[in-house]
C-alpha cells in the first residue's frame, strides 16, 4: 500500500477535453512505493483512455527532456521535495 501524503500543490483547472470545457480540482500528493509497477487503474475509470503512456522519470530525465508535464512546474516541485527529503 502506498504512503500517501501530504498535499504538495492544490490547483485548479480549466480545459477542454473530448470536446467539453472541464474545470478540474487538483490535489496532487507526494506518495512512496515500495514497488515502481503501476496497475491498470480500475475498470471503467476511462484514465487508460485519457494516458497515452506512463512510466517513471528521475529528475535528470525532467529536467533534460523537451516534454510538457503538468501541472505546470513540476520539474520545480519534484526539486524541492527531493531536496526536502535529502534534508530530514
Amino acid at each position: 500500500m502506498p504512503d500517501l501524503g501530504p498535499v504538495v500543490l492544490r490547483r485548479c483547472a480549466r480545459f477542454t477535453y473530448g470536446g467539453q470545457r472541464l474545470d478540474q480540482d487538483e490535489w496532487h500528493l507526494l506518495g512512496r512505493v515500495d514497488s515502481p509497477v503501476v496497475g491498470p487503474g480500475r475498470a471503467g475509470d476511462g484514465e487508460a483512455a485519457a494516458l497515452a503512456a506512463h512510466r517513471w522519470w528521475s529528475l535528470s530525465d525532467l529536467r533534460a527532456s523537451g516534454d510538457r508535464f503538468f501541472p505546470e512546474g513540476l520539474v520545480e516541485i519534484a526539486e524541492r521535495l527531493a531536496a526536502e527529503t535529502r534534508g530530514r
